[in-house]
C-alpha cells in the first residue's frame, strides 16, 4: 500500500507532498525498481503542467523510528510538490473558455513529456491536479509511464484509488495498463508497441468528452471489462454538450477517439493547433437538455493493471480481428515550423534550497543559455521546412561543452512544438548493440531485442502505424536493424545488399516518407568514431538534386579524438565541401555559468564561484564535479544553498578526466571487486552496452555483480539507461567516462583478460557483426594468431556488402596479425585472395593481378588444395572483366578442373563460362555452362545462384528470339531472388523484362519496364540503375525520340566511364551515334561511331544493341 504524506520544507516552508511505499512489498527489488523509474520519469521533466519533484531517497532508520513504524526503514520516498483538488469533470463554472484553457494546458504538458519519450498511459481526471492557488492544472503519476521506444512495456507501477491511501500492483512486460473510462483501444488489446502520443490523446477526448457531456464516452456502468470492449468495438456517442461549445469541437473530440493510432492527431501540438483554430462562440453547437448524472464511483476510476488480458476480453478481441487498417486516417495538413523557438517555454523553479540531492542523478541537467546557437540551429529547421531539401549543421569543439546536450534540446523542442519527427543514432569508439543506424532505426520502430524471426512482421506493422509504408520496405529496414547470418540467408531469405549506398538509399526514402508530414530531424551523435554516419548523410545530400526532402542532419563532433582519425577528418571534409555548415561549439558564456549551477542543484555563492572558475565554461566538468560532492556526501544544506561541510577537503580536480577517476573509485570503494571488475568488463565492451551480452560477460569471468551496480551508476549521472530500462540497455555517461574506466583495468593488469573473456562471449553469439567484433578484443588480448580466422570472415562480409573502406581495414589488421604466421599457413592464401577481390571492385586490376597471382603461387607450392582452384576462378573473373575473355575462359577451364567435390566452386566456374561464352555469342555452350552452374546452386541450396543462372538463361534464349521461353526463365529467376530477398536482381528482372518487350516491338511496355527498374535501383542507390538509364535510352532512340534519350544516355555514359565498366560503354555509344545523327553533329557521330567500333574488337564483344545500331 503506498500513502501520500502533507509535509513543509523546513528552510522555505513550500508545501510538500510525499509519496511512499508503506506495505511489505517496500522493500522488493522490483517495486523499488518500478519506484525509482517513476521518480526518474517525474524528475527528467521541468514543465508548469506536469508536478515538480524536490527530492528521491530512502527512508533512513532514525526517520523510521520517529514515525513509530508508520514509515518502512529502507523503503523510497519521493517529495513533490503539494498540489490542490483533482479536476472535477462536473464543475461546468468555467464554461468553454475553462475547459478550452485546461485542453490547452495539457495538452502542453503531454507535448512536454513526449518529447522525452514518456507515455503516460493512465490519464484520468484523478491525475490530474489544480495547484493550491485555482491557476492551472498539472499532470501527476507517471507510475505506468512507458518509453515510447519500447516494444515492450517494463515493469511499472500503478496507482489504484483516489484517496490518499493508495493500492499499488506491478505491471507485467505484456501488461494491459490503464483505467477503463480512459482506456485506448491499443491499451486494451494489451500491444506496448501501438502505444505513444495518441494513446494520451485518446484519453484526453475521453476527459474532453467527459467534461463537456457529463459522463465518459464508453462507460458501461459498474461493468469496466466492458467498458473497455467499447472503446475497441462501439462507435464514438453523438456528443450532448451541457455547455455552449464552438462549432467543430465535436470533429476534434471524435479526431481524438479515433479507433486506430493512425487516425488521430499525432502529436499532442497537432491537437493543440486544431483546438485553438476553433472559432469563437459566436458559432456554438446546439445543447440538448441532458441532466447532470452523478460521476462513476472511485470503485471504477481505478488504473487496470494485468499482466495479461482477462480471457473473455481476448475471445472477444479475437471476434475483432487484428487492430484495423487506418482506413479512416487522413494525412494531416501540413504546418509550418513556428518562427519562434521560445514560445511559452517557460520552466518553473524545480529546486527548494538545501534540498534534491537525491535527485542529482536522476533530474536532468537544464539547458542554460546559447541562445545564438539555438537560434541557428531553429533557423536552419525552418529553412529546411520552407525550402523542402535537407541540410546538415556540424556541432564541433572539446569534449564536454555541450554539443550532444544542445542537439537533444533541438530535437526536444522541436518535437514538442510539432515542427519535426526527431530521430537520433549514436556512436562509440568500440562498435556495438545499438549503435549507428540499425540502433536508430530500431529504437523508431520499437524493435529492440526483438527476435529476429518477429522482426519484419513487427517492422511493417510500424511503418503502418507511422504511415511509412513502402514495397519491400520493412524486409529492407529489418535486414538494417539485424543482418541475417549468411549461414541462414539460404533457408530463411531475406533481403541482401551490395553495397553500403544500399543501406542508405533504403534509410532515406524511410526518412522521406516520415517527412511528409513535417520535417525529419536527425541527429547523428559523436560521428568521429563513425565513417558510416558520414557518408550516409553525404549520399543523403547528394540525393537532393533528384529526391529533395526536408531533413535536417545535426552531427556532433568531438574535436579531440577527431584527431586520431584521418579517414573520418577526410569525410568530414567531404561533407563540408557538399555544403555541411560548421558550427564552433565553446566554452558557456560567463553570464550563464551561475544560472548551470543554480539549476543543478542551488549551491552557496562562495562554492559555486569556486567551481565556475575550476571548470571554465565546461559544462560537463561543472555537471560531474557537482556529482562528485553529492556521491561523496560533502555537501550540507544551509539557507543560502549547499555548502561543503567542514572538514572536506576544498582542493578541486584539475580537469575532467581527474573527475572521472575520483568518481569511479569513490563509487567502487563501497563495493565489492567482483563489482569492479564487472564495471571494467562492460566498458571494454564498449560504450552503449546489452544488459544481457555483459551479464554473460560477468557469468563467463566468473562474477556476479550486485543487482544495484548500475541503477548506482545512473544515480549518480555516470549512466544512462534506454527506453526499454537499464536491464535491457545502458550507456556510459560520456566516452570519457568510459575510456577512464578502461585505463583503470590496463593499470590493473586485467584489460587483456577482459578482453579476451568479451571475445569467448561474443563468439558464441549468431550475428553477421560478430567475428568483427571478435577479432577486436582478440587483437586487444595480444591473442593476434586467434583473430586472423575472424579477420578474414569479417572482411570477406565487408566485402559481399560493398563496404570496401572497412573491408580494407579489416585485411590492413589482418596484415598486421599474420606477421607471425609461416609461409605456409593457408590464411595467407585466403587474405590475398580477399586483397585481389577487393582491389578488383576498387578498380585496381593490377594490384588484384599480384595479389591474385601470389596467392595462385602460394597454392602451388604449399599445396592449397582448395585455393588452388578459388586463385584460377579469380584470376578468370579479372581477366573476364578487362575484356580478355580468352584468357579468363582458359583460367576458369583449370579452376573447374580442380573444383572437386566442391560444389559452391563448381558453379561459380560454369556460371562465369556461360557469361562469357553470351558476350562471344556462343548461345549454346553458355546454356550448357548456365544449366550445370544451376544444378550446383540448386544442390547445395544457393537461392541466389540459382536465380542468376536463370537470369542467364533467359538472356541466352532472348538472344536467340526466344521471346516466350526467355520469359520462362525469367520468372523462374524472380521466384528465386524473392526467396533470397535479392532486390538487385529483382530489379534486373523488371529491366529484362524490357528487353524482352523491346524485341517484341513494343516500346511502350519496354520503356514502363525500364523506367520502373531504373526506379527500383535508384530506390537502392545501385550502380545497376545505370543499366536501366541506357536501356530506356535506347528505346526512346529506337522509339525516335532522340532528344528524350540525349541525357539519359549522356549520364550513363559518364557513369559507367567512372565505374570502369567497358563492356557497357559500346551500347551507349552505339546510341548516340544514331542521337547525334539525328541532330546533325558530325563531330559526335564520328567520334561515339570510332569508340563503339573499338570496344567491340578490343573486348571481343557480341553486342545486340550495338550491332544493331551502327
Amino acid at each position: 500500500m503506498g500513502e501520500v504524506w502533507a509535509a513543509r520544507h523546513r528552510a522555505g516552508g513550500e508545501a510538500v507532498a510525499v509519496k511512499v511505499i508503506t506495505d511489505s512489498r517496500a522493500l522488493k527489488p522490483r517495486f523499488q525498481a518500478a519506484f525509482r523509474n517513476e521518480a526518474r520519469a517525474m524528475a527528467g521533466m521541468q514543465h508548469p503542467g506536469i508536478a515538480r519533484v524536490y527530492d528521491f531517497g530512502r527512508i533512513d532508520t532514525s526517520t523510521a523510528i520517529e514515525a513509530n513504524g508508520a514509515l518502512p526503514d529502507g523503503g523510497l520516498y519521493l517529495a513533490m510538490e503539494r498540489l490542490g483538488v483533482r479536476l472535477d469533470v462536473h464543475d461546468l463554472t468555467r464554461g468553454w473558455p475553462g475547459l478550452r484553457t485546461v485542453l490547452l494546458d495539457l495538452l502542453d504538458a503531454l507535448a512536454h513529456a513526449h518529447a522525452r519519450g514518456l507515455v503516460h498511459r493512465d490519464l484520468k481526471p484523478d491525475n490530474i491536479l489544480w495547484t493550491i492557488d485555482g491557476a492551472r492544472v498539472k499532470l501527476t503519476d507517471f507510475g505506468v509511464a512507458h518509453a515510447m521506444f519500447a516494444s515492450h512495456a517494463p515493469a511499472s507501477l500503478a496507482v489504484v484509488g483516489v484517496s490518499t491511501t493508495l493500492e499499488w500492483e506491478v505491471v507485467g512486460t505484456e501488461g494491459m495498463v490503464g483505467t477503463p473510462n480512459y482506456m485506448a483501444p491499443e491499451q486494451v488489446r494489451g500491444l506496448p508497441w501501438a502505444q505513444g502520443p495518441w494513446t494520451d490523446l485518446y484519453a484526453l477526448g475521453c476527459i474532453a468528452y467527459e467534461i463537456a457531456c457529463g459522463r465518459a464516452p464508453f462507460e458501461q456502468g459498474e461493468r469496466p471489462l466492458a467498458t473497455m470492449m467499447a472503446h475497441v468495438t462501439a462507435p464514438i456517442p453523438a456528443l450532448t454538450p451541457r455547455i455552449s461549445l464552438p462549432e467543430g469541437f465535436g470533429p476534434f473530440v471524435a479526431r481524438l477517439l479515433a479507433k486506430t493510432p493512425e487516425a488521430r492527431f499525432r502529436k499532442a501540438a497537432d491537437a493543440a493547433h486544431a483546438l485553438r483554430s476553433l472559432p469563437e462562440l459566436d458559432l456554438v453547437m446546439s445543447i440538448d437538455s441532458v441532466p447532470v448524472g452523478p460521476g462513476a464511483s472511485a470503485e471504477y476510476t481505478r488504473t487496470f493493471v494485468d499482466t495479461h488480458p482477462p480471457s473473455f476480453i481476448e475471445a472477444a478481441l479475437l471476434d475483432t480481428g487484428p487492430m484495423p487498417a487506418s482506413a479512416e486516417a487522413e494525412r494531416q495538413p501540413r504546418r509550418p515550423v513556428p518562427e519562434d523557438w521560445r514560445g511559452e517555454e517557460t520552466v518553473e523553479p524545480g529546486v527548494l534550497r538545501g534540498v534534491g540531492l537525491g535527485l542529482f542523478g536522476l533530474r536532468r541537467v537544464p539547458f542554460i543559455g546559447r541562445e545564438a546557437e539555438r537560434d541557428l540551429l531553429w533557423s536552419t529547421l525552418r529553412a529546411v521546412d520552407a525550402e523542402g531539401s535537407a541540410r546538415a549543421l556540424v556541432l564541433r569543439g572539446p569534449s564536454g561543452f555541450g554539443k550532444s546536450r544542445l542537439a537533444e534540446w533541438l530535437l526536444e523542442r522541436a518535437d514538442e512544438l510539432g515542427a519535426a519527427n526527431s530521430l537520433r543514432a549514436v556512436h562509440g569508439a568500440v562498435e556495438g548493440p545499438g549503435q549507428g543506424l540499425p540502433g536508430m532505426l530500431e529504437r523508431t520502430l520499437r524493435c529492440v531485442e526483438l527476435p529476429r524471426e518477429e522482426l519484419v512482421e513487427h517492422v511493417d506493422r510500424m511503418l503502418g502505424l507511422l504511415d511509412a509504408r513502402e514495397p519491400n520496405a520493412a524486409g529492407a529496414l529489418a535486414e538494417i536493424i539485424a543482418p541475417t547470418p549468411n549461414d541462414a540467408r539460404a533457408s530463411t531469405g531475406g533481403v541482401t545488399f551490395g553495397r553500403p549506398d544500399e543501406h542508405y538509399a533504403v534509410v532515406r526514402r524511410f526518412l522521406a516518407r516520415l517527412s511528409e508530414e513535417r520535417p525529419v530531424l536527425v541527429m547523428l551523435d559523436d560521428v568521429q568514431w563513425s565513417r558510416r554516419a558520414l557518408e550516409f548523410t553525404s549520399h543523403v545530400l547528394e540525393a537532393q538534386a533528384t529526391d529533395p526532402f526536408p531533413a535536417l542532419f545535426v552531427l556532433t563532433v568531438r574535436d579531440d579524438a577527431l584527431a586520431e582519425r584521418p579517414d573520418t577528418t577526410d569525410r568530414l571534409g567531404t561533407l563540408l565541401a557538399q555544403g555541411a555548415v560548421e558550427v564552433p561549439i565553446g566554452p558557456i558564456a560567463e553570464g550563464d555559468r551561475s544560472a548551470l549551477l543554480e539549476a543543478l542543484l542551488g549551491l552557496e555563492s562562495p562554492l559555486a564561484r569556486s567551481i565556475e572558475e575550476r571548470t571554465a565554461g565546461n559544462a560537463l566538468f561543472a555537471v560531474q564535479l557537482v556529482g562528485d560532492f553529492v556521491q561523496r556526501g560533502v555537501l550540507t544544506a544551509t539557507p543560502g544553498g549547499f555548502r561543503l561541510r567542514p572538514g572536506a577537503t576544498q582542493a578541486l580536480p584539475p580537469d575532467i578526466g581527474a573527475v572521472w577517476q575520483a568518481r569511479i573509485e569513490q563509487l567502487l570503494e563501497r563495493r565489492s571487486l567482483g563489482d569492479a571488475r564487472a564495471l571494467e568488463l562492460a566498458a571494454v565492451l564498449g560504450l552503449h552496452v546489452s544488459g544481457a551480452e555483459w551479464r554473460l560477460a560477468c557469468l563467463s569471468a566468473g562474477l556476479m555483480p550486485d543487482a544495484g551496480l548500475v541503477e548506482a551508476l545512473i544515480d549518480a549521472a555516470l549512466a544512462r539507461h534506454g527506453a526499454e530500462g537499464p536491464e535491457v540497455r545502458w550507456s556510459f555517461a560520456h566516452g570519457m567516462l568510459r575510456e577512464a574506466i578502461v585505463q583503470r583495468a590496463r593499470l590493473a593488469g586485467r584489460l587483456r583478460l577482459h578482453h579476451r573473456t568479451c571475445a569467448r562471449v561474443i563468439a558464441r553469439q549468431r550475428g553477421p557483426r560478430t567475428d568483427e567484433r571478435v577479432a577486436r578484443h582478440l587483437l586487444e588480448a595480444g591473442e593476434r594468431q586467434q583473430a586472423v580466422p575472424h579477420l578474414l570472415s569479417a572482411a570477406g562480409l565487408r566485402l559481399n556488402e560493398g563496404d570496401y573502406a572497412s573491408a580494407t581495414e579489416l585485411l590492413d589488421r589482418w596484415d598486421d596479425a599474420m606477421g607471425e604466421l609461416p609461409a605456409s599457413d593457408t590464411n595467407w592464401g585466403e587474405g590475398w585472395l580477399l586483397h585481389s577481390r577487393l582491389a578488383r571492385m576498387l578498380g585496381q586490376p593490377d594490384e588484384a593481378a599480384q595479389f591474385a597471382e601470389r596467392a595462385q603461387i602460394g597454392a602451388r607450392t604449399h599445396g592449397w588444395q582448395r585455393l588452388q582452384g578459388a586463385t584460377l576462378l579469380e584470376q578468370g573473373v579479372l581477366n573476364k572483366e578487362q575484356g580478355q575473355l580468352g584468357q579468363a575462359e582458359a583460367l576458369l577451364r583449370g579452376a573447374l578442373t580442380r573444383a572437386g567435390d566442391d560444389e559452391s566452386l563448381r558453379a561459380r566456374c560454369n556460371e562465369e563460362l556461360g557469361i562469357i561464352q553470351l558476350r562471344g555469342g556462343h548461345r549454346d555452350r553458355a546454356a550448357e555452362f548456365f544449366e550445370s552452374a544451376r544444378a550446383s546452386f540448386a544442390a547445395s541450396g544457393d537461392a541466389f545462384g540459382t536465380g542468376r543462372c536463370e537470369f542467364g538463361l533467359s538472356r541466352v534464349r532472348m538472344q536467340a528470339g526466344q521471346i516466350s521461353v526467355a520469359r520462362a526463365h525469367l520468372d523462374e529467376a524472380r521466384l528465386a531472388f524473392q526467396s533470397a530477398g535479392a532486390r538487385n536482381a529483382l530489379a534486373a528482372t523488371r529491366n529484362m523484362d524490357g528487353e524482352c518487350a523491346r524485341l517484341e516491338g513494343d516500346l511502350t511496355a519496354a520503356a514502363e519496364h525500364y523506367r520502373a527498374a531504373l526506379q527500383l535501383w535508384d530506390s537502392m542507390g545501385a550502380a545497376n540503375a545505370e543499366y536501366a538509364r541506357v536501356n530506356l535510352g535506347l528505346t526512346l532512340v529506337e522509339a525516335g525520340r532522340c532528344e528524350e534519350a540525349r541525357p539519359l544516355l549522356d549520364v550513363a555514359r559518364a557513369r559507367f566511364l567512372a565505374q570502369q565498366r567497358w563492356a557497357a560503354l559500346a551500347p551507349c555509344h552505339a546510341a548516340l551515334v544514331v542521337v547525334n545523327a539525328h541532330a546533325g553533329d558530325w563531330a559526335a557521330f564520328d567520334h561515339h561511331l570510332s569508340e563503339t567500333t573499338r570496344l567491340l574488337d578490343e573486348m571481343q564483344l557480341a553486342d545486340v544493341d550495338a550491332s544493331r545500331l551502327i
